[in-house]
């Protein structure tokens, strides 16, 4: 599913939604709650806006000739393009040479004609980033040529950067940390600039993946071959390829030491990488932190007697760190961008200008990062002219002949669990300790494990999961191999579910359908953490989560979640099709503040309060096939991933919620392996059963007559459809309980059953859910939307018709900021005071109640995309009034204003008019900081670039900075003559080394005078 609508009433609904990369069919599916209809007919409408490829002609030139494998012919590919690439005679001698050592194919793709003319394609059209992805899906066939079906093929090696073999570009879904924000710079005519501005993430992954994911219109490569990539220049590529051919068994030498950092939010995962890493090492070795943490002052600094965790420690530290000593293995989490890292005391950094100083003080090591940006491999002829460093970590890294595993992107963890990227690398280092002592661990095939276990623990995979796993890239040679000393054995799994024949006579029987009914205990844990105010006091109440037996299941904005994962894998080797509930005991508990998944990637995330109208989630389960898709042969496990538990709000608008927390679970998995298509029909293509028209009625109060109609494709057939059924209180309140509903003789689509109600239960407090599954095990599920269903008393044999209701809404203004509030009203006739009125412009609706007058009020935040918008307000009536709903004209949102202000923290003087002489270049920090604010709010992750103009030569020098979390860009320092300088800064402005802001409009800060000079900047006043 790429999108919903679900406005209340009658009000027209609408999807926003990008294709990226998709094509093919689109298919929109228009619903009724709980079966309602209306007989006027609606209309389907289609609008499309084209992208960065608008008016370009692409073409995939399939007809093209290009490069064929021999399936099992290679165990590693071994991808280069001379043509773009210029080796050196002793480049090729050696990477014949790699070829050799590794039984490698050697794959020039400048001899696919297919290839070469999608890459001239590509670089006639720098602003269209899909241009790059044609050529790099032509590379990937190539690669996939050599696959068999014994797995032989286990590696990819890629020679050269993106200009060369490209990598894969995919939409930024992740909503946080956008890549449109980053700019490096680069030069805004260059490919590189239009990923960026197309928000999109660059990954490799799919050079090693035979299957692709479709997940919301986006996409994600499940990897299952390592993948590896050698940058950047010819001598620094062959200098890399030298270093594996001298290792020992094409190992890297025994590790005896580790170095890991960390702090804030970052401070969990570098703890956890470093208890594996010590684990791992053999007694003896040297363990060494640099780790600060979380909460502690960035101005609690390290005192004289060195860095302790209970102080913010600094660029010096890190410097001492990694430089005073050599370290085997080396984990960096904190803030990084392409060029430098910020120390935990947020004031000073360390560059790759530092290591590049310090030549072999990384050679043989291993090095791994979560920091943003920390393995975006800058495109040298993409760079801005006297503005773009060019040195990043990744290049770096080839010069010290070290493997780096890093993040082309913005990289992510969670403000209080061990999630996303964060997770991605505690993994990693536990893989790198997993298997037989003495045998060596390859480091690319540990980091594909990595990712298979990251995505094994989902139940829904988000768009933070997504970016995290695509974005992870090695820099190195994926086959070389790390022997830990002391290591763990790998976890053995076997198939747990031996299900059982259906019924004979059902769909099922004849499509050789199986089942079996699963009881699980489900034990949690509780826990609680104070809520602080603004000022990090306590206020009095505590947040509270429960974990599970393998932890918590976090997503943004939403309660943590306890996690149990079952292994559902079928003895009979046949596929769970799928799950439905049948039974379930829980307990209830009011007035809980939940912990709600606050991710980050430059400072502590927000705990957003959580508000449901109904139980949160509504399944409290998933199916898990990750393993099974990531494994080359058969074999893989398919695992449930259970969470028992939900949350809902107390009442509308509270901020407490009641907790139901599950003790037990009775789950009915259903398995088929029929893939045979009979005549023209493929049963197990055929979607899960669709349910409709659900009705009950309450018969003196002793019993619920149910029915439900329930369709699907024939050739699958309806196997049992049943409902599941609760009390909010009463005797049925604490279980779920299920009833099986009877196939109607004269209408196949219609089941019913009756359900006794007990004395002392209120029909009124039962709700239901209901469930079917076809011959195939599709299940489908019916809970009315998330609120379940009620029984409804039996009404008169005619009924009054329900009232109807008519809304009229406020005047809205022409046009409204980005960021700004709007507040919207409507009148709603027809229905009684306190009806609720929700309103929405297609970001996400607010609520308010009418008052005496019918009328109801609300505060919407805008944070829609800029453009035209049209508010829509909706009433969602009731048993006895119809729904309403009303539209407002166009209006039109615009870019949030912003404002730079340049500070000089230096001494102030009165000017000279003595001419300056001209000065040889010299290091010199001026002390400039530019402030980045909109409506008084500071702007973070914003690309500010300063321009120093000389007031005697004319010479202008530019620097690109970002603005940290208080919006503070500060200049630092730059090789520049002694002078005069005329100082601006700007924002969002169409200059070289900057980027048009979507949301926000660009400004410049007015102008500072500042005579520099070696060791001093004065400010002139």
């Amino acid at each position: 599913m790429i999108g919903i609508s679900a406005q209340d009433g009658t009000a027209a609904e609408s999807i926003g939604a990008a294709t990226w990369n998709n094509n093919g069919f689109f298919y929109v599916r228009v619903q009724g709650r709980n079966g309602e209809f209306s007989p006027t007919p609606f209309h389907v409408g289609l609008a499309t806006t084209g992208g960065p490829c608008t008016n370009i002609t692409l073409n995939s030139f399939a007809t093209l000739p290009t490069l064929t494998g021999t399936p099992g012919g290679a165990r590693n590919v071994i991808l280069e393009d001379t043509s773009r690439l210029t080796q050196t005679a002793a480049q090729a001698t050696d990477v014949a040479r790699l070829a050799t050592a590794t039984q490698g194919a050697v794959v020039d793709v400048s001899r696919s004609q297919r290839v070469v003319a999608l890459n001239r394609q590509a670089d006639a059209s720098p602003s269209c980033a899909f241009a790059k992805n044609l050529v790099a899906q032509a590379t990937r066939e190539i690669v996939n040529s050599y696959r068999d079906a014994n797995g032989t093929l286990k590696y990819v090696s890629i020679i050269g950067g993106d200009s060369a073999i490209p990598f894969f570009r995919y939409p930024d879904t992740a909503g946080l940390g956008p890549e449109v924000n980053y700019v490096p710079p680069v030069l805004g005519t260059s490919a590189s600039q239009a990923s960026l501005q197309g928000n999109n993430v660059l990954g490799q992954d799919a050079y090693g993946a035979v299957d692709d994911l479709s997940l919301k219109g986006s996409v994600l490569p499940v990897p299952d071959l390592a993948v590896g990539r050698l940058v950047e220049t010819s001598a620094e590529i062959d200098g890399q390829i030298q270093q594996f051919l001298g290792l020992t068994n094409q190992t890297l030498p025994t590790p005896t030491s580790s170095l890991v950092t960390g702090y804030d939010f970052l401070t969990s995962a570098a703890d956890a990488v470093e208890a594996d890493l010590q684990a791992g090492l053999a007694t003896g070795a040297r363990n060494d932190q640099l780790i600060t943490n979380q909460g502690v002052p960035t101005t609690t600094t390290t005192p004289a007697t060195g860095p302790t965790r209970t102080a913010s420690w600094t660029a010096t530290d890190l410097s001492n760190a990694l430089f005073g000593a050599h370290h085997d293995l080396v984990f960096l989490a904190g803030h990084f961008s392409a060029n430098n890292t910020l120390a935990a005391d947020y004031a000073t950094s360390l560059a790759t200008s530092d290591v590049a100083a310090r030549p072999n003080a990384f050679r043989n090591t291993l090095v791994f990062s979560a920091g943003c940006h920390s393995g975006y491999n800058l495109v040298d002829g993409d760079g801005v002219p006297g503005l773009t460093v060019g040195l990043d970590w990744a290049q770096a890294m080839a010069q010290q002949r070290a493997i780096l595993i890093a993040g082309t992107g913005y990289q992510y963890a969670d403000t209080n669990f061990l999630a996303y990227s964060a997770k991605l690398y505690t993994l990693f280092s536990h893989e790198l300790r997993t298997g037989v002592a003495g045998t060596p661990v390859a480091v690319g095939q540990a980091l594909v494990k990595a990712k298979q276990a990251y995505l094994e623990g989902l139940g829904s995979v988000g768009g933070i999961d997504q970016k995290s796993i695509i974005q992870s890239t090695l820099y190195g040679l994926p086959m070389t191999g790390l022997n830990l000393p002391r290591r763990i054995p790998a976890p053995t799994t076997s198939p747990a579910i031996t299900p059982s024949p259906v019924p004979a006579g059902t769909p099922g029987d004849v499509l050789n359908l199986r089942t079996a009914d699963l009881p699980l205990s489900t034990p949690t844990d509780p826990h609680t953490s104070p809520v602080l105010d603004l000022n990090g006091n306590s206020t009095g109440a505590n947040f509270s989560w429960l974990s599970g037996p393998d932890g918590v299941s976090t997503q943004p904005a939403l309660p943590a979640l306890p996690q149990q994962f079952v292994d559902a894998t079928s003895t009979a080797d046949q596929s769970l099709r799928g799950v439905g509930l049948r039974s379930a005991t829980y307990t209830d508990s009011p007035g809980v503040i939940p912990l709600t998944g606050a991710p980050t990637t430059e400072q502590n995330g927000l705990h957003t309060t959580f508000s449901s109208p109904d139980f949160f989630p509504q399944r409290l389960f998933a199916i898990n096939y990750f393993d099974a898709i990531g494994t080359s042969n058969s074999g893989g496990q398919t695992r449930l991933i259970v969470t028992p538990a939900q949350y809902r709000s107390d009442s509308p608008g509270s901020t407490t919620n009641t907790l139901r927390t599950y003790s037990s679970l009775g789950l009915s998995l259903y398995y088929s392996s029929n893939t045979t298509k009979y005549g023209q029909n493929t049963p197990a293509l055929a979607q899960s059963p669709s349910i409709s028209q659900v009705t009950s009625t309450v018969n003196d109060n002793s019993t619920v007559t149910i029915n439900a109609h329930v369709s699907g494709d024939p050739s699958a057939g309806i196997q049992q459809v049943w409902v599941t059924y609760t009390g909010e209180r009463g005797p049925f309140h604490g279980v779920w309980t299920s009833l099986d509903l009877r196939q109607n003789a004269s209408d196949s689509t219609l089941w019913s059953g009756s359900l006794n109600i007990p004395t002392g239960q209120n029909p009124a407090d039962v709700r239901f859910v209901v469930q079917a599954v076809n011959g195939v095990g599709g299940v489908g599920f019916d809970n009315n939307l998330g609120a379940d269903y009620t029984p409804v008393a039996a009404q008169l044999p005619n009924p009054p018709a329900p009232v109807p209701t008519e809304l009229t809404l406020d005047p809205v203004p022409s046009s409204v900021a980005y960021g700004s509030t709007l507040n919207v009203g409507a009148t709603l006739t027809g229905a009684p005071a306190g009806s609720v009125v929700t309103f929405d412009i297609g970001q996400g609706s607010v609520a308010g109640t009418t008052d005496a007058n019918g009328h109801a009020t609300a505060a919407m935040p805008i944070f829609a995309n800029v453009g035209p918008h049209q508010l829509t307000a909706g009433y969602a009536g009731d048993a006895e009034r119809l729904s309403s709903s009303a539209q407002s004209p166009t209006f039109t949102e615009t870019k949030a204003p912003s404002a730079l202000a340049i500070v000089v923290a230096k001494v102030t003087v009165t000017p000279s008019s003595t001419p300056q002489p001209k000065l040889p270049l010299r290091n010199i920090d001026p002390g400039v900081v530019a402030t980045l604010t909109s409506g008084g709010r500071p702007l973070l992750q914003k690309a500010v670039v300063f321009t120093l103009t000389d007031l005697i030569t004319k010479a202008a020098v530019t620097a690109s900075r970002a603005t940290d979390l208080n919006g503070k860009a500060k200049l630092g320092i730059l090789t520049i003559r002694p002078g005069l300088y005329r100082v601006t800064a700007a924002f969002g402005t169409t200059q070289a080394g900057t980027a048009v802001d979507p949301v926000f409009a660009q400004s410049t800060s007015p102008a500072v005078f500042v005579l520099l000079v070696p060791g001093l900047a004065v400010r002139i006043e």
